[in-house]
């Protein structure tokens, strides 16, 4: 699932920690049968329902809020914003 991801998006070989990590946590969150019951490993080991926001797509664009270049506001005519590539979800500050 890991070379997946870096196949898919073309990402160099440096990426390959990030890859691995959304890769097992997709798989913690698949559903599986234990005891007759529907459930996921997550639930499992944690006993509570996995948070789905986790799941979106590896190494796609995100653009970044950028007011300030060191110590010089942006102008009007500058670019406020940052291109970058997401490669996981923060769970202090609930985005990418």
């Amino acid at each position: 699932m890991a070379r997946r991801f870096l196949m898919d998006k073309q990402m160099p070989r440096s990426f390959w920690f990030w890859a691995i990590r959304h890769a097992n946590r997709v798989s913690n969150i698949f559903p599986l049968k234990c005891d007759g019951k529907i459930t996921t490993s997550h639930e499992l080991v944690y006993h509570q329902k996995p948070d789905y926001r986790q799941l979106f797509r590896l190494f796609s664009t995100a653009y970044l809020s950028h007011e300030k270049d060191g110590i010089h506001n942006c102008t009007t005519t500058d670019v406020h914003s940052l291109q970058g590539i997401a490669v996981g979800y923060s769970h202090i500050a609930n985005g990418m």
